[in-house]
Formats: structure tokens, sequence, C-alpha cells
């Protein structure tokens, strides 16, 4: 075992200042008592949120050093605003380069890690892996050098084993344009001559450095203001906030009644129950309310229930770009950019609303030119690698820019940039993206992107691969935010009530794993990045933060703790620090939430009065629409709109078991190949036997369709499949033989053939693909099999049931003639049950096929209208519901939630 090394902190406990907890008038004070001729400390906080409360203390107060000579005010900042400042002062006002950023240097050592072969085999060869590692040392590396140059010894560092092979590999990787490296050499300060009054120079001292931070100061920070400033550790005085009393002691006396600890079981009690007590503050004339967003999925559940009771929660922290679908389609993009390419991602990135829109209004590509092109894709195959200048010379691509993708190429970082914004501006998506919210979010993070690039000359070139790991991650790491300016209800940190209190205080996820917060796991344990003096220990960090929680916690305003339990029935595990407080009687024991929950119901706007929710839609109606889209549409709107017009999709999750929805596609993949109108000579059930075995042996999703590249199915699936399937062969077969008695009254089979008709009054295509069609001698017979019980398909076929498939099957096909027919084939083990197209008015299939689209024409035409849209799928039938892809991310009414979770409504004012 190495001996471990111990970076010297710095700093000591005699230049520690206790300041009160009003920072600004204590602070004020304090510099109006120093000596003129010492001249103003700089102020370094380490939240931007107390510069304005600090700055606002000193000019009321009006007192600093120099004050009455004109001297200007004390700079106020964080350390990062400092380098920016300093840095970009440097640059410009003297030759020196620019310095090269943490996340650049990163990106190159990522490379660097892929281009090792021991590394990058331990990583998969998973660029996302290499960038991910990549960041993390060079945090350890930027660590070291800010420690260096401020003239901490790192020999104990450098003669660890531990941290020999990082340390060699920060040496190989340094550059004279690293942050601490530069700053040492192009921010150094020669002392300047100041004359005094009576005419003799002499030179100013080092500038005193004052952390007004509240908590302690970890080395490498002391280390990096150090060196920006270029003075010494003896100069720097820390002001923090007073220790809180032992809590065994002394504490506070608050009102109990104005401290509530809640134990919810879901995630949406800990919203409602939220909701709940913010209403009530907001009742009783409070315009200030924080939420300390802890747990931030329950946190946008809280935005959902607060939005439909008409109070605005102003969330500065917003969503991350790459959930929003304009990045989806830059990202499209950008993978037909770099490749490799496939028949499927120039599909998926076809088909996207926006590039759909883009193509069409910038190159003419409608409706008939993305049909053309699908068909080729097909025809290719599903997942086949493909050049998308073939597709340029066919004529069934634009010519955008995209070229012949070159996957094994290394482009610098900028590079990379320039070639995707480019496309973007040829294919006409970057004008869309200009022309929405988030879309302008994105292009100024790639700008930002690309300007940061391009000041790093001589930037090493970085694989396709890496390219698309780091675009990725920038978009995983932007912000989309979408403020309320004005709002009664504000998201905030913990940290930040310290600087800016509230009138009253929700804790959304105050349970053992939130709070306190937990770091994620790195390559060093606490101990030892302290050891190394890039943090504090972990007993300052736990002594800072209980104390720093109890000190918001003495605070006189009313607060609400939500804490949730992370698995299903299992008991709530409050945070620690609760506990304690619990445990001294500072606050009350906690209660269940679902006891506190009110009965009567939400007063909601009168747009949602009803239960429809104030959700409208205006960017138009896509110009192809799919069979099983307009049947999510006629079962929830709501559904439709999230599935359909926005394109979300549920993520792809590993399971032990095959889906049901697998054992269906597979009987209709099998009975696809029974299209003979004549039975052959071995019978049915051989040919299904077969078919059967032959889709389990080669195919890894049987839902797939069959030009998906062949895979082989888990064991313990296919075998559970296989099982299933061949139960039903008995069945299959012996309607088969019964359908087609010797091939009589049958001229042809069909099996998955494409349909699509445009809309009378819209324009909008439908596409389909039936089951299976029969050309008789007498009429034609549409046929759709399904896995569904004839008694729920007869429910679902009745009045105003939910099932439209067949009928818009047979609108496709213009079915209209005497002996035309139209039926489901329910399909069980037991036998196979016919459910025909009827209607109980005994109208024909013509009749019941226009008062379907009728039906769906009205729906759409809402829509375009900006109706409200609403989550009305449990009305109809609440298997909508169980069955739905996007149910979490479902605002549906109330009633839904009392039928479905048992959760009483909220309570508001009469």
């Amino acid at each position: 075992m190495s001996q471990k090394c111990s970076i010297n902190p710095m700093i000591g406990t005699e230049n520690m200042i206790e300041a009160p907890r009003s920072f600004g008038p204590g602070i004020a004070e304090a510099l109006a008592a120093l000596d003129p001729a010492m001249g103003c400390p700089v102020l370094l906080v380490d939240s931007a949120v107390v510069i304005p409360a600090v700055k606002a203390a000193i000019l009321h107060s009006g007192r600093w050093p120099g004050s009455d000579l004109g001297a200007p005010l004390p700079w106020c900042g964080t350390l990062e605003q400092a380098w920016s400042e300093m840095s970009l002062a440097a640059v410009c006002t003297s030759s020196a380069p620019w310095p090269r950023r943490t996340a650049t240097r990163a990106v190159h050592l990522a490379q660097l890690l892929l281009d090792t072969p021991g590394i990058a085999a331990s990583l998969g060869h998973a660029p996302s892996a290499a960038l991910d590692l990549a960041v993390r040392w060079v945090e350890l590396f930027d660590g070291w050098e800010w420690l260096e140059a401020a003239g901490a010894d790192m020999t104990g560092i450098r003669s660890d084993t531990d941290t020999a092979l990082l340390c060699a590999l920060q040496d190989g990787h340094r550059t004279d344009r690293d942050r601490a490296v530069w700053a040492s050499r192009h921010l150094r300060r020669q002392p300047s001559g100041n004359v005094a009054r009576d005419g003799e120079r002499r030179d100013e001292p080092p500038p005193r450095l004052w952390f007004c931070s509240g908590r302690r100061v970890p080395p490498r920070d002391l280390a990096m203001a150090c060196v920006l400033w270029d003075t010494t550790p003896d100069r720097v005085t820390v002001w923090r906030l007073p220790p809180v009393a032992d809590p065994a002691g002394d504490l506070p006396q608050v009102d109990a009644g104005k401290r509530i600890v809640m134990a919810a079981t879901t995630l949406e009690e800990t919203a409602r129950v939220a909701a709940q007590s913010i209403l009530e503050w907001r009742r009783e004339g409070l315009d200030d309310i924080a939420v300390v967003a802890l747990d931030r999925r329950a946190v946008r559940r809280l935005r959902a229930l607060l939005e439909r009771a008409g109070e605005a929660l102003d969330d500065r922290s917003g969503w991350a770009l790459d959930t929003t679908v304009v990045a989806t389609a830059l990202v499209g993009l950008n993978d037909c950019l770099c490749g490799p390419v496939t028949t499927q991602s120039v599909l998926e990135w076809i088909h996207s609303p926006l590039v759909s829109q883009a193509l069409e209004e910038r190159h003419g590509m409608g409706v008939e030119g993305r049909r053309s092109l699908d068909a080729a894709m097909r025809a290719v195959g599903r997942v086949v690698p493909l050049q998308i200048a073939d597709l340029v010379v066919r004529g069934l691509l634009p010519d955008i820019g995209l070229g012949a993708p070159t996957p094994a190429g290394r482009r610098s970082l900028d590079a990379w940039v320039e070639q995707l914004m480019s496309a973007a501006q040829a294919s006409g998506l970057l004008d869309l993206l200009l022309s929405d919210a988030a879309g302008q979010a994105l292009v100024g993070a790639l700008t930002h992107m690309r300007a940061d690039a391009c000041a790093q000359d001589g930037a090493s070139p970085i694989s396709a691969a890496l390219w698309r790991a780091v675009l990725a991650a920038e978009l995983g790491q932007s912000r989309f935010v979408d403020v309320s300016p004005g709002a009664a209800v504000r998201t905030c940190s913990m940290a930040s009530l310290l600087w800016r209190g509230a009138q009253a205080v929700i804790w959304v996820g105050a349970d053992a794993g939130r709070l306190p917060g937990r770091d994620p796991a790195r390559f060093f344990d606490p101990v030892r990045f302290a050891e190394m003096g890039l943090r504090l220990s972990p007993e300052c960090v736990e002594a800072d933060g209980i104390a720093e929680f109890s000190a918001i916690l003495a605070q006189p305003q009313p607060m609400v703790f939500v804490a949730c339990s992370e698995q299903p029935d299992a008991q709530v595990a409050l945070s620690p620090w609760l506990e304690m407080q619990i445990g001294c009687g500072a606050i009350p024991a906690a209660q269940a939430a679902a006891s506190c929950l009110k009965t009567a119901e939400i007063q909601w706007p009168t747009s949602v009065a009803d239960g429809v929710l104030p959700t409208v839609w205006s960017a138009g109606l896509p110009a192809e629409l799919s069979v099983s889209a307009l049947q999510s549409l006629v079962e929830c709107p709501y559904q439709f709109m999230m599935q359909t017009l926005l394109g979300l999709k549920p993520l792809e999750v590993i399971a032990e078991d095959a889906p049901p929805t697998d054992l269906g596609s597979l009987l209709h993949r099998a009975l696809a190949a029974c299209i003979a109108p004549a039975s052959p000579p071995e019978g049915w059930a051989t040919v299904l036997e077969r078919e059967i075995e032959r889709l389990l042996d080669h195919r890894v999703a049987v839902r797939s369709r069959p030009e998906v590249i062949p895979t082989p199915l888990p064991v313990h699936i296919r075998q559970s499949l296989r099982e299933e399937a061949l139960a039903h062969v008995p069945a299959l077969s012996a309607w088969l033989e019964q359908r087609v008695p010797n091939g009589e009254r049958l001229v042809a089979v069909e099996a998955e053939r494409p349909l699509w008709r445009q809309l009378p009054s819209l324009p909008v295509v439908v596409k389909g693909r039936i089951d299976r069609r029969e050309q008789g001698r007498d009429g034609v017979t549409l046929i759709d099999f399904k896995t569904t019980s004839a008694r729920d398909l007869r429910k679902r076929m009745t009045g105003q049931g939910t099932e439209i498939q067949l009928a818009l099957y047979a609108w496709m096909t213009d079915l209209r003639g005497p002996h035309d027919e139209a039926f489901y084939l329910s399909m069980n083990t037991r036998g196979c049950e016919p459910v025909a197209l009827a209607s109980k008015a005994n109208d024909g299939i013509d009749t019941i096929a226009g008062a379907v689209v009728a039906r769906v024409e009205s729906g759409l035409s809402g829509i375009v209208a900006g109706d409200p849209i609403a989550a009305s799928g449990v009305d109809r039938d609440p298997q909508v519901c169980e069955r739905c892809s996007v149910r979490g991310v479902c605002r549906r009414d109330d009633a839904f939630l009392t039928h479905v979770s048992g959760i009483a409504p909220l309570e508001t004012a009469p």
C-alpha cells in the first residue's frame, strides 16, 4: 500500500471570520472599518445570487475604503466569473492566445483514450464512455494545476503509485494554454507604482481576498483565487455563517406548526401534497414561495398541477435540450452526415415533423417524394447500409450537402460543428429552429460550441464517433429554460435560501437519497480528493451542510418537507438531517401524505372545468398519418398528440419475458405465408409450424419487419413464444381449411398489402397495411388478425366504440360491393372467431366506413382549429390508459386519478 499524500490546505483558522446572517450589512461595516490605504478587498462569492445583495448593502451604506476619494466599488463575483473576465481582458488587450477550455481538453483526451488500445478495450470502444472518463480526469488535472501554480508541493501526489498513471497522462497532455498555466503567465500583475499624498512613490501590496461563501473554501478554490489575483494565502479572509448550536443543545425556537414533514408513497402523492401546500399559502396571500427541487421528477409533475390550477412556476433550471423534438431532428441530420448511414436512420430523419416541413418548404419534397423514398428504402431493406449520395443521384433526396459520409475521417471540433450548421442551413431546418424557442436555445448552444472551438488554434481532430458523443453530451448539459417572470412560486437551491429568503418553503424530495445529496462515484473516494487538495474532507462537508440546513431551518417562515419512498410499498426513509431535527424536538414527526390530502375538488380554470385539459396544437398536421395513429386519435386525442404530433416514444427496456404484443406479431408473420388460394399438400398446420420455427430462429424481435437484420432470440424467450404460438396452430389451420376449401371462390390472396388514400376534406394521406385481402369470384374480403377476444372486439365496434382500423381499411379500398365483406379474426387456442364490420342499424360497409372517416376528420379539424386536446381515453375505455405508451407524461384529469389511484383531488378556496 502506497503512502497517501496530503496537500497543505494553505489556510488556517486565524483568518476565518464568522459573518452575521445578514451578509450585506456585515460586510459593509467591515469595509468601512478598513484602513483606506489598504484599498478595497476583492469579494468572492460561491453563488451569483448574493452579489446584488452585497452590492446593494454597500451602496446603501456608502462606505468602503477610499469611497470619500472616489474609489470604485469592490469587485464582487464568483471565481468562474473572475476567470472569464480576466481571461477575456488579457486576450483583448494583449497578444495572449485564447486559453484552452476544460471541455475542449476533455474532448481531445477522450480521443487519446480511444486511440490507446488497452484503455479503449476496457471502455468497450464506446466514445461516450471515453468522454465521460476524460471529463472526470480533466477535472483532476485542472485542480492539480491550480495547486501547482499557487506553489503547493505536489511531490507527494506524483510519487504516489495510485496517481502515477494519471500524473503521467497529465504531463503528456498538458499545454501552456491550460487554464492554470495560462493564468500564471498572462494574468500575473506586477505591482504598479502608487503616488501617496506626500509625493513618494510606493508599491501597491497584493490585493486582499474575502471569500463570502458561508462555508469552508476548498484548497483548490483558494489556490485558483491566489493565482488569479497574484496574492498569498495570508491575505485571504473567509467569511462564514455563525455555527449552529449543537442539535442536542439549544436550538432556535420555531413554531412547530410551521414545520411539517410528510411521507409520500408515490410520486403523485408527493406532487399533489406539495401543490396543496402551495395553493393554501397562496390563499393566505403569500407571493414568494420557494420550492427546493431535490426531486426533479416530482417537481415536473408539481408544475403541471400548478398550471392546471392557474398558478405559474418559475423554474429556471429548465430541461435538457436533448429531450426536445428539435434536438431529435438535428441529431438525425448529424447521423446522416457522420455515418454509417442506414435505410432506417434516413427514414427516421425524413419522417421527423420538422424535417418534413423543412424539405417541403425549401426543396419541394412533399408527401409523394417521401412516399417514393419510403418505398425505395423498404425495397432495399429495413436496416441496410447505404450512401446518401446514391439517393441524391437517383432523385430520391434533395441535394442538401450531405455528400458521402466518411466514418473513418477525422476533423477538428469546429469543423464538425460547421458541417452540421451548414447542412441545417441547406436543408431549411435552421430557419425552423430559429422560429422555435427550444430551437433557438439549440442553435445558441452550437454557436457557442463553435466559437469556443474556433478559439483553440491547432486543435487536434477527432473521429465522427466521438463527435456524436460530444454532441449528445452538449445537448444533455445545455438547458432550454422557459421562465415565468413575476410568478409567485419559484424553484431554488438550498444554498440560495441563505442569500434570498422566501415567505414559505417547500422541500420536494426530503428523503435520505436526496438530502443531503450524494456525490456520484468517482475514481477516488472523497477522503482521497481531500488529501489531494481538490475537495474538503467529508467531515467538513457534512458539518457545513448541516450548519447550512439548520440555519435555513431556524428562519421563521413556514416550511413543508415531502419525502417519498424510492420503491413501491417501501417505508419512506427520511433525510438523516431531518431525523436529527425530529429527534431533538426541533420539528414534529412525519405524517402520512395521503392523510393530509383534502377531499374538495380543485377549482380549475373555465377551460378545464369539465375535465378538458387546456392543451392545444398550433403546428398543423403531418402530411401523412397511419391508421394506427388515427386509432389513437379516436381512443385518446392527448395520446395522439404526444405519440404522433410530438413524436414521443417510450424508452427501450430489456425485459426477461417477451411482451404480449410479440405473440400477435409472430402469428401475423406466420399467417403472411399462407397466401395460396388452395391448401398445400402438406396442410396448413405444417406451413404454420415451419414458419413459426423459421421466424424464431432468425429474428431478434418478431414484431419487426422481415427486412430486419437476423439475430437469434434469447433461448427462454424463444421457447416461451414457440409454445404459445404452436398452441394456436390447430385453430388457425382449421380456420384456413374452412376458409378456402380446395381454393373454391378464391382467385388471389394477398398478405400485408400497403394502402393509402387522402381524406376527403383535409390534405392528409392515410396510410395502412391490411393483414389479409382475399379476391373472390363474387367480391373482396378484408381480414385483420387480432389476439383480442371477440367479446372485446364487438364492444369496441358498437356505437361510439374506439375500434376503427377495419373501417378505415374498408374505406381505403373503397369496399362497397354487395358481396364484399370485412371482419376481424379473433385468434385463440380454442378456436378462431370472426367479428364482422357491422352496426346496430345494419348499415352497409361503405356507410360504416364513411361515418368513421367523418369522425376522424372531425377530430383532426378540431385540432387544427385550436380546440383543447383532452386526455379522455379513460372515459371511453379504461384499458386505453392501461396500455398507453405515454401515460408517464400524461396530464390526466382528476376523475382518472381518483378512479385509478384513489387519490382525492386538492382543495381550493370556494
